[in-house]
C-alpha cells in the first residue's frame, strides 16, 4: 500500500485531516481514514516529510490542530472520533485504517512551544485531566519553533528549528540527550531546516541541510560532530548558487549526488570530473 496524507496549506478552510492507501501494483485506492470526521482541521504536519512506521505495520504522526473532544468513550477515545492536537498511532491491520492510540497536547505539531516530547509508540498515554503520561519532555529543548522534522542516525536525532542551530541529541536508554551532544555554529532562517543524512553504511555520516535564504545554501556537517562544517554552496562564489531558497526543502542523497529542490526545479550536486 502507498499512504498518503492530506489536510491544508496554511490552514486555508474548511478542511479535516486526511489518509489515502492506494494499492501499490493497481493505485485503486484501497483504504481512507479521515481523522476529525465529525470535527474540523486536524492538520497532518509533517513538513514535507513522511511518516514513522514500525515493522507492525502501525504509522505514527502528529495532528498540529483541530478539534479533539475530551469525552471519551470506554477505551479512552473521543466519542466522536475527531483527533486533532495529538500524536496518532494507526494500525493497518485487517486491510482498514484505524486509530490505535493517541495522545493529546495542544498546536502539537508546530513546535511553537520549543519543547520536545517522547512519546512511548506502545503506550502513548491517552488524554489525561490530571497526570501527564509521556514518556520525556525536554522543556526549550530548542532555540526557536520547530516546524520541520529530525533526521536518525545511528541513535541520534537531528533538529533543526527556525531561527536556530541544527541540534544533535544522543539517544540512551530510550531517552534522548538533555542538552545537544554538537551543534551547527550558524542559524538556520524561517522555517527552519529539515536535515538528511548519507553515509557509507554506519560510516563517514554526513549531514545535509539547506538555508532558506536568498540565495538558498546547501550545508554539508559531519553527522558525529556538528561544529566541523564540510561544505556550502557558496565556498565556489556564484558557481554553485541554485536561486532562492524555499520552505521544508530536504535534500535527498543518491548515486554520489545531492538532489535539492528549489522554488522552480531541482539543482543537483556532485564531485566535479
Amino acid at each position: 500500500m502507498v499512504y498518503t496524507f492530506w489536510s491544508s496549506h496554511c490552514d486555508y478552510r474548511p478542511y479535516t485531516g486526511w489518509i489515502i492507501g492506494y494499492n501499490e501494483s493497481t493505485l485503486t485506492r484501497s483504504r481512507v481514514l479521515d481523522i476529525t470526521p465529525n470535527g474540523s482541521e486536524g492538520s497532518i504536519w509533517a513538513s514535507g516529510a513522511g511518516p514513522a512506521a514500525d515493522s507492525g505495520g502501525n504509522i505514527y504522526f502528529l495532528a498540529g490542530n483541530g478539534i479533539f473532544a475530551t469525552t471519551l468513550d470506554a477505551n479512552g477515545f473521543p466519542i466522536h472520533h475527531d483527533y486533532g492536537n495529538v500524536f496518532l498511532k494507526i494500525s493497518t491491520a485487517n486491510h482498514r485504517l484505524t486509530v490505535a492510540e493517541s495522545s493529546a497536547d495542544e498546536d502539537f505539531g508546530s513546535g511553537k512551544d520549543r519543547n520536545i516530547y517522547v512519546v512511548n509508540r506502545d503506550n502513548m498515554g491517552k488524554l489525561s485531566p490530571t497526570a501527564n503520561h509521556i514518556w520525556q519532555e525536554l522543556p526549550q529543548g530548542f532555540g526557536g519553533p520547530e516546524f520541520g522534522m529530525p533526521a536518525y542516525f545511528s541513535g541520534t536525532l537531528y533538529y533543526g528549528a527556525a531561527g536556530d542551530v541544527i541540534r544533535a541529541f544522543s539517544i540512551r536508554q530510550a531517552k534522548l540527550s538533555a542538552t545537544p551532544v554538537s551543534e551547527t555554529t550558524n542559524r538556520f532562517p524561517y522555517p527552519g531546516a529539515t536535515p538528511s543524512i548519507s553515509a557509507d553504511g554506519s560510516r563517514n555520516a554526513i549531514l545535509w541541510a539547506v538555508d532558506n535564504s536568498n540565495p538558498a545554501v546547501l550545508y554539508a556537517y559531519d553527522a558525529g560532530n556538528l561544529a566541523h562544517e564540510l561544505y556550502d554552496s557558496n565556498q565556489a562564489g556564484s558557481r554553485n548558487r541554485f536561486g532562492p531558497g524555499n520552505k521544508f526543502i530536504t535534500p535527498n542523497v543518491a548515486n554520489g549526488k545531492v538532489f535539492v529542490g528549489t522554488t522552480d526545479g531541482v539543482a543537483v550536486f556532485g564531485l566535479l570530473h
